[in-house]
């Protein structure tokens, strides 16, 4: 069977709530590449339909329909990201792709996007509260902002000038954002 009848079979299943055999024909097509599939999979792990609950499993399925194009796939990966499931906290990736999904016009991730730059503007603006102190984390993380325009503008010299001074307060991840 070709990828695309899998999956359409899998969605049969689903929607007659039979997620074991849902889940099954979704693996086999996003084994195929199938990217809807992929999605669903992820689905069925994040909610346990049709097995354990699995958040890195969810997560890396997620990750793979994400990095094809899928806008849902997009903003639950951002999601994933902002509340530690499956991986690290990482509120920076989540802004990333909670952007990435509003940009191809996705109305969750437009939600969640939005969402994202208000609590980055209120947290960059934290930030500079402590700049003055040389804090070199909040140094860094300011940097990072000015870096990818999170809670700001894009600006690579401010960017450059925080990653600096915490690098030279000896903050390791700084001296790594340089190289980059």
């Amino acid at each position: 069977m070709k990828a695309e009848e899998l999956f359409d079979l899998g969605l049969r299943h689903y929607t007659k709530k039979e997620y074991p055999r849902a889940l099954a024909l979704f693996e086999e097509a996003a084994e195929h590449g199938h990217v809807p599939a992929m999605l669903w999979s992820g689905v069925c792990y994040d909610f346990a339909l049709g097995a354990p609950q699995d958040y890195k499993k969810a997560f890396d399925l997620y990750a793979r329909a994400a990095e094809a194009g899928n806008t849902e796939a997009q903003w639950r990966l951002g999601y994933f990201y902002l509340y530690a499931q499956g991986t690290a906290y990482d509120p920076a990736s989540a802004y990333l792709w909670f952007e990435r999904s509003a940009k191809q016009k996705d109305q969750m991730g437009k939600q969640l996007f939005a969402q994202a730059q208000e609590e980055a503007e209120w947290r960059y603006r934290e930030l500079l509260a402590l700049l003055p102190n040389r804090d070199p984390v909040a140094l860094y993380a300011a940097g990072l902002c000015c870096k990818y325009g999170i809670g700001t503008e894009k600006d690579a010299e401010k960017a450059k000038l925080y990653l600096s001074r915490a690098a030279e307060a000896g903050y390791a991840p700084a001296e790594r954002a340089l190289r980059e």
